[in-house]
């Protein structure tokens, strides 16, 4: 029972804290409200299953291996990451054209955390500090990455909604550009922050 609970801990302060997959979603929340999120959420957890599987089979350390390949990632995640926050800035709010803008969607969900840093990063902290101890390290790995995933679902819908209460306040253009640009601004320095302690 300890083991499940230092495992929840670890989820919650390492993938629910504020960084670039979160700030997202709470960006994408708030300025286009979470129905019009979902798809961007069900991309970036399609990826997080993904760089769960890739940290377990040692991608990570691969990518901590290799500086060359580490900054590349980083510097691609960044540019991503402020073209995400310059989406969420210009988000639907007042006129016609701004509630016809498209959200973000699936596939921008699946690139921001498929060449996040911080991703790679905090699986691997999580499988190889965190994991759940069974005699058999097969079901060890497997209760491990089901109870992350299942954290991380919870967490990230709770940055979604929690951006989409913001989203009234939005249906004003002159208050709603000032919350997606708090957002978008949350956003960009969440993601180069996160990006700049790997």
């Amino acid at each position: 029972m300890a083991d499940l609970l230092t495992l929840c801990l670890a989820v919650i302060v390492l993938l629910g804290s504020p960084g670039p997959a979160p700030m997202a979603l709470a960006g994408v929340g708030a300025a286009y409200g979470p129905r019009r999120g979902v798809f961007f959420l069900f991309g970036l957890l399609a990826a997080a299953a993904l760089v769960m599987l890739f940290s377990s089979f040692g991608v990570a350390a691969m990518l901590s291996a290799a500086a060359p390949l580490r900054l590349m990632l980083q510097c691609i995640a960044a540019a991503y990451i402020l073209y995400l926050a310059m989406r969420v800035y210009r988000g639907a709010v007042g006129t016609e054209t701004e509630k016809r803008a498209k959200a973000p969607g699936f596939s921008d969900g699946f690139i921001l955390n498929i060449i996040n840093p911080k991703a790679y990063a905090a699986f691997a902290a999580i499988f190889a500090s965190f994991g759940l101890r069974f005699a058999d390290p097969a079901l060890s790995a497997v209760a491990t990455a089901a109870v992350t995933f299942f954290l991380v679902c919870l967490i990230d819908t709770g940055w979604l909604l929690a951006g989409g209460v913001f989203k009234r306040a939005t249906s004003n253009p002159e208050r709603g550009r000032i919350i997606r640009g708090v957002f978008a601004f949350m956003m960009a320095a969440a993601g180069l922050y996160s990006l700049t302690r790997l």
